[in-house]
């Protein structure tokens, strides 16, 4: 796989990650396949111990491998799981800029598509399942906190039940990072029953409405979830989407001297200082002197920090902690990755990609700037030109892209950017290639109605047109 995306310029041991990540995948090497041992690997490589070791941490971080000792040790093949990455993008969303209203907007077009299907798939088989997990959603607990991760358990076995791997993926991450911007334990005790008392009547009547295939009243039930969420926030100013708590909601603070509190601690602490990007926030020494951490603790910390791309490490006398401009392309591969390996039916990932692309570019015929017009035109003129199936790829790729940025929903296009970079959405079997160029005139054309549409500002033919487009290209994908 080639990455569509063209990440700044990372670090050497990034590099090498990305390369031994691509060996794993192009080789089809499984879950225990023994990679080699260190001397091997550097010699394999041509990099030193120093650089070869950052790179396995990475790795680590992906879920992709993982070190064994003694003399038959070395890298180990390891299969990446879905709460892994979920955590991997709960962090990057947790600690980056991505906004409350991003998040909510991503999220209700996700939820939506996860409980029809699920009211479509529900099997007599999981009744049961739905039936316990609404029964503990409904019992009394000593705090909000514990009340909505109960809630949240039963809304994520409504993802699995939908049957879509993506749909679970890229939904939880966003529940719990919607809690986060919120100060859930100020809120009055007279907010808190009203808000429980609704709460459990909607998840009541979703559930019922799941068991009984009601589509629609089962869609308008989960609106109504969400929606309860922004109203009691914003009801007595328990949002503030400028400033969260140092810790999410879901993070034990007893922790806090874990390499985990810790990056929490210094992205708290960029914000409270006003610091830019390319400020300098103290020396290795300083931090771990300020903190009362350990060197391993503090490298753990810096290490995720520089993975998310909020933060880099920079030697020499002025060196130290580094400020930086949130990078997801570290993120994006992670996820791409787990996909990949999962082998995930075509339609079900279609599924997914359907539903973001339309909401795309409905949100970029709303919110498109004169530049980003000029980009998407720029891009189309480019896609026309092209005259192999792999440049038209990537250039259809990058189109894509550059709607998704027109959207201003940077939750959207992260979860874009991670379908467009897996190879379920790359033809990379000769026929599916030869199908794209042969019919390279119907897809620009395709991609110029939609691009007309948000030059337009046709929100709804926007969306239509996209529909059509990527039922088109599924079309030439299916083998």
């Amino acid at each position: 796989m080639t990455a569509i995306l063209q990440p700044v310029k990372q670090k050497l041991s990034h590099e090498i990650a990305r390369q031994i990540a691509r060996d794993i995948i192009d080789k089809g090497q499984q879950e225990g396949d023994f990679l080699g041992r260190e001397p091997e690997l550097l010699k394999r490589y041509s990099i030193s111990r120093d650089t070869f070791r950052e790179a396995i941490r990475v790795l680590e971080w992906q879920g992709l491998a993982k070190t064994t000792r003694g003399p038959s040790g070395g890298l180990v093949v390891a299969k990446p799981t879905q709460t892994a990455i979920i955590n991997i993008l709960r962090d990057y969303f947790d600690l980056t800029d991505v906004s409350f209203a991003e998040v909510i907007e991503a999220r209700h077009r996700l939820q939506r598509l996860s409980v029809r299907l699920a009211t479509m798939r529900l099997t007599d088989e999981i009744v049961p399942t739905l039936q316990q997990l609404l029964a503990e959603a409904l019992k009394p607990t000593e705090n909000v906190v514990d009340e909505i991760f109960a809630h949240l358990r039963l809304i994520h076995e409504i993802g699995r039940v939908s049957g879509n791997t993506v749909l679970s993926l890229f939904i939880a991450p966003l529940d719990y990072v919607a809690i986060d911007f919120a100060d859930l334990a100020s809120l009055s005790g007279e907010i808190l029953e009203k808000s429980r008392l609704k709460g459990q009547g909607i998840l009541k009547r979703m559930v019922s409405a799941i068991i009984a295939n009601e589509e629609n009243k089962a869609i308008r039930q989960v609106e109504a979830y969400i929606k309860l969420m922004e109203d009691v926030m914003a009801s007595e100013s328990h949002l503030d989407p400028q400033q969260r708590n140092i810790y999410p909601q879901w993070f034990d603070s007893g922790h806090s001297k874990s390499g985990q509190g810790l990056m929490y601690q210094i992205k708290q602490d960029m914000g409270e200082q006003g610091l830019e990007v390319g400020d300098r926030l103290g020396s290795e020494v300083e931090l771990i002197k300020k903190y009362g951490v350990s060197r391993s603790i503090f490298r753990e910390a810096s290490r995720i920090l520089e993975l998310i791309g909020v933060s880099q490490s920079r030697k020499g006398r002025d060196g130290g902690l580094i400020v930086a401009k949130a990078n997801p392309s570290n993120t994006i591969e992670a996820a791409a990755q787990f996909l990949e390996q999962a082998s995930l039916p075509f339609d079900q990932v279609y599924e997914a990609r359907i539903a973001l692309d339309t909401f795309a570019a409905e949100l970029a015929a709303k919110h498109a700037t004169d530049e980003q017009i000029a980009e998407l035109e720029a891009a189309l003129a480019a896609e026309s030109e092209v005259e192999t199936s792999e440049e038209f790829v990537a250039a259809a790729s990058k189109l894509h892209s550059a709607i998704c940025r027109a959207s201003g929903n940077r939750v959207l296009s992260l979860y874009i950017d991670i379908l467009i970079n897996s190879t379920i959405f790359k033809p990379t079997q000769a026929k599916q290639l030869k199908r794209m160029i042969n019919n390279k005139t119907l897809l620009v054309r395709s991609h110029e109605r939609i691009i007309r549409d948000i030059k337009n500002k046709d929100t709804k033919s926007a969306s239509r047109h996209m529909r059509d487009h990527r039922a088109l290209v599924a079309s030439y994908l299916k083998i």
